[in-house]
């Protein structure tokens, strides 16, 4: 199980990577750590891989962690105004990321989901430096 992030502040980009079994506490500390992070900026676009990540749950108790993880969220901080795109390898990614882009629907963020590094790379518009993210992720 692993739940990670990495600042790259050069393309004003935060990684974040989940593989195995992620609970939403591990979601939220791992949450809690990037926003105390010196580097962290709401500002920043975000890059998330779902694709080694492994749902223990129905597709129901991920509606209730989305909303567990918002309202901790919208307690103690603000929605990034940023763009976020989801990379992701199975069907219940899909499910979980339309239920997040839907809870979050009001916000300012800008949500798209992939199944390519390279496409999400587009979307946030960083084409040029896809071979660079997708090292930055091996590493993470």
């Amino acid at each position: 199980m692993k739940c990670t992030y990495k600042i790259l502040p050069q393309f004003s980009l935060i990684l974040e990577q989940f593989e195995g079994a992620i609970s939403i506490d591990d979601s939220i500390e791992m949450t809690n750590r990037l926003i105390i992070d010196s580097q962290y900026s709401s500002l920043y676009n975000i890059l998330v891989d779902l694709r080694e990540f492994i749902p223990v749950q129905k597709a129901q108790h991920h509606i209730q962690d989305i909303d567990i993880f918002l309202n901790f969220f919208n307690g103690n901080h603000t929605l990034p105004n940023s763009t976020m795109a989801f990379i992701i390898s199975e069907p219940i990614h899909a499910i979980i990321t339309e239920l997040f882009k839907e809870k979050v629907s009001e916000s300012s963020l800008h949500i798209a989901t992939f199944t390519t590094v390279q496409a999400a790379a587009s979307f946030l518009q960083l084409t040029e430096y896809t071979s660079i993210l997708l090292s930055e992720l091996e590493e993470l």
